[in-house]
């Protein structure tokens, strides 16, 4: 039996390696769309948390603490005030000069802006309901 040169050896150990490198790169592709995905969801279900709150109370809910009242029926308890990628969620409280509350996530590098899964993932809602686009406010 005649063995391979290591030229042939350390060949095959490269193209393995460069397999490995493709491979884990779409897997952690993978886990950010999951991350993005799971906190879409998340910022969604708050956001209409938040207008049945207002539908109950009459009043906005000030912090998402509001929401997680013992007395609240709004969330499950269950549910985490953390994004996708283990970062607290941004709540900015309904706001009647502008006409909307806001609720955020900084995406998976945790900074504003961003692009792809980096970019901030945000929902505004109100009176009419909830966007992922900011509300035009009409004229008087």
């Amino acid at each position: 039996m005649k063995s391979y040169p290591k030229v042939f050896a350390v060949a095959f150990l490269l193209i393995l390696f460069v397999i490995a490198l493709v491979v884990g790169n779409h897997f952690r592709n993978i886990r950010s769309l999951q991350s993005a995905a799971f906190t879409k969801a998340q910022l969604s279900a708050f956001a209409m948390a938040s207008v049945s709150y207002y539908s109950y109370y009459t009043n906005w809910p000030q912090s998402l603490d509001n929401l997680f009242a013992k007395s609240n029926k709004f969330v499950a308890h269950h549910m985490q005030r953390v994004d996708g990628w283990g970062r607290a969620i941004q709540f900015e409280p309904f706001d009647p000069k502008i006409g909307y509350a806001v609720i955020r996530s900084l995406g998976r590098d945790g900074k504003p802006g961003g692009t792809n899964t980096d970019a901030d993932i945000v929902i505004f809602f109100g009176p009419f309901g909830m966007s992922p686009t900011k509300p035009v406010q009409s004229a008087p």
